[in-house]
């Protein structure tokens, strides 16, 4: 019986869930023998048997679970993507602003102050709110819906909940 050895730098993986998540779905495939991944390395380590499964199929079920990888002899660059860093810069602007624009709001409870600014700014604060958790967040949310459809909840799942939870909340007190 033949057993080939593949490592992978698996990316994009922020706690130490992904790494088990990632484990337990590769140890699903009846060709893998082992895989381990190391979190603090961002490392794959997988023994297959070729008659059953391939490399290919194998980088193909990463690339179901929403994770990227790559071969360690093409290491030399990877720098973050551009558009993990737009979604971090857009969503700490506009969370920064959702935070000024709720200053006045807060105002408005303590005095009681007859002016319109008061629900301006809450619909100012509402919109401003849209492109944190509808852009900057996307990437969490899909990596949860993937974990829901293999019954596997991660740190995902606490994140996306308190996120929709708060949305929603709020987006019924305002509206």
């Amino acid at each position: 019986k033949t057993v080939f050895k593949a490592h992978l730098e698996i990316c994009n993986m922020w706690c130490y869930s992904c790494s088990e998540f990632i484990t337990f779905i590769l140890k699903q495939n009846p060709g893998v023998l082992e895989a381990k991944v190391d979190y603090t390395t961002d490392l794959l380590r997988v023994d297959y048997d070729p008659s059953l499964c391939s490399l290919d199929e194998i980088k193909a079920e990463l690339t179901k679970l929403g994770y990227e990888y790559q071969d360690l002899g093409e290491m030399e660059t990877t720098p973050i993507g551009r558009k993990l860093w737009l979604r971090f810069f857009l969503g700490a602007f506009f969370a920064m602003n959702v935070m000024m624009f709720s200053y006045p709001v807060y105002a408005s409870l303590v005095h009681d102050d007859p002016s319109p600014y008061a629900s301006l700014f809450a619909y100012l604060a509402f919109g401003a709110s849209l492109p944190v958790v509808f852009y900057s967040a996307y990437p969490i949310f899909k990596r949860w819906i993937m974990g829901v459809l293999w019954g596997f909840y991660g740190m995902e799942s606490l994140v996306c909940l308190a996120v929709s939870s708060a949305f929603i909340l709020s987006c019924y007190n305002l509206f």
